[in-house]
């Protein structure tokens, strides 16, 4: 029972932190005006989101719902409002963060 918890915490990390990376992908190709890139990464972000999400409790389900919902803001206005898209973008880059676990030294 330990190990399974542990092997699917381990997982939920492992997601949350490859979906940091995309979005970390999405913001440095938007601050070089890089509208494409930025897309494709926000595209795999959401991607990733979508294919965990519905296995977490309801709680941390939530949360990532709204990363999404800023994600998908941020794609929505990328061609008109980059500096919009980076500010939803720094919104779920902040709530991935919140749902990083801390590990203490």
């Amino acid at each position: 029972q330990t190990n399974v918890h542990i092997l699917t915490s381990l997982q939920e990390e492992i997601h949350i932190l490859r979906t940091m990376e995309f979005l970390t992908r999405a913001r440095l190709f938007l601050s070089q005006s890089n509208l494409a890139q930025s897309e494709i990464n926000i595209l795999k972000s959401l991607e990733l989101l979508e294919r965990w999400q519905h296995q977490l409790p309801d709680e941390r389900s939530a949360t990532l719902e709204l990363v999404a919902t800023y994600l998908e803001t941020a794609l929505s206005v990328l061609p008109e409002g980059p500096l919009t898209a980076a500010d939803q973008l720094e919104r779920a880059w902040q709530l991935l963060i919140q749902e990083t676990p801390e590990k203490s030294p």
